[in-house]
This record gives C-alpha cells, structure tokens and sequence, in this order.
C-alpha cells in the first residue's frame, strides 16, 4: 500500500510538472501604445491604412505596436512552458503590404521609407535584420535553451521582416517594419517613402493618430 502511494505521489508530481504552463501567450508590456488610421472616426478599430498609388496598385500598413511572442517550449499538454518576443521590447512594428493587382512590377527598397513622428519631427529608419542578430547573438548562447530560444527569434524574424522585394505583376507582399520603440506621448506619425512601379518612382504618405 505504500508503494503504490509513493508511485501516485510521484506520478502527479511528474504531471503536475509536465502541465505546467499557459495555454495562452499575453506579453505584459509597461504601455501599449495604439495608433489607427488618420482619417478613421470609429476609435474601436484599428484597420488598415490603404492608399492607391496607380491602378491596381495597393499599399497599405497596419500598426501592430509591441513586439508579439513565439512559444519556444511547450508541456506534454499543450502549454507553453516558454516564450521569445523576436523583435524585442525595443521596438514598435508596422505591416506593410502591398497589393499588385496590375501588369507591372513594383520595386520596394526598405531604405526608401521612414517613420515621421509629428510632435519631434524625428525621421525614424526601418530596422535591419542586423540589429536584431546583435539582440540575438550566439555567443551568448549558453545552453540547449537558450540555442532553442535564439533560433526560434531569429528564424521568425528572417521570414517576416520587410526587405528589399520586385514585386511581379499580379502578386502580393508583406512584412514587418520595425521601428526604434516609439514614446507612449507619440500622438501621431507617418509612414512616408518612395516605391517604383516600373522604374517611375511614386510617393506614399499613411498618417496615423493616437487611438
């Protein structure tokens, strides 16, 4: 009898163990800042910002904000045991898409765009895969963990972030632009640049305002 209320001791602890963790992700941030269209009246919805720059021809972006999470380890049950934010706490993301609808093709050069901030007229530039390799370097890796934790950022990073794209005729793009994180005082921005469809260079201008 003892035995076996050692063995069903041991057993819930090793389930309790293998359960533990959460069944969603929520990253606890210290602000959230939330920015909706310009022209948008409705501040229960943050929709997308969307321009026509030629026919058939669509660009819009979306404020994303804080960085979101990746689960990097999950219980037997599910649960996430352990997480990464791969853009970090250090930045505020855009989704840039663009809609090409037409027969002509369309290239996008990330050094072309920037990120006004109205209240201090900073020009802010989009980041690169780069910074973030420097806020997810191997050398630090220390363990099977950590190796974990750093692939699973950097792999999501390299297949989401924004870059250099010719976008064919009748095709679509998106990705993220990651900003240097901006002040929760931000009251408004603009996402401006400069985008080539077939070599004639157009202007976009996406204004947002503090929700």
């Amino acid at each position: 009898m003892k035995n076996n209320l050692t063995a069903f001791v041991v057993l819930i602890t090793f389930l309790s163990g293998c359960a533990f963790g959460t069944s969603q992700l929520k990253v606890v941030y210290p602000d959230d800042l939330q920015m909706i269209p310009e022209t948008q009246k409705d501040k229960t919805n943050s929709s997308e910002n969307k321009i026509e720059i030629e026919p058939g021809v669509t660009i819009s972006a979306k404020w994303i904000g804080n960085g979101y999470s990746q689960p990097t380890a999950k219980s037997i049950f599910g649960l996430t045991n352990r997480y990464v934010i791969p853009y970090t706490r250090l930045t505020s993301l855009i989704d840039l898409k663009i809609d090409n609808n037409s027969d002509k093709y369309i290239d996008l050069s990330i050094k072309n765009i920037k990120l006004k901030v109205s209240q201090n007229n900073d020009e802010l530039l989009p980041l690169d895969i780069d910074f973030f390799k420097s806020r997810w370097p191997t050398f630090a890796v220390k363990s099977q963990e950590m190796l974990i934790d750093q692939s699973v950022a950097i792999g999501d990073i390299i297949r989401t972030i924004a870059r250099d794209k010719i976008i064919e005729p009748k095709s679509n793009y998106h990705g993220y632009l990651a900003f240097k994180k901006l002040n929760p005082s931000t009251e408004s921005i603009q996402l401006m640049g400069l985008i080539k469809v077939d070599n004639k260079e157009d202007n976009i201008v996406l204004k947002f305002k503090k929700k």
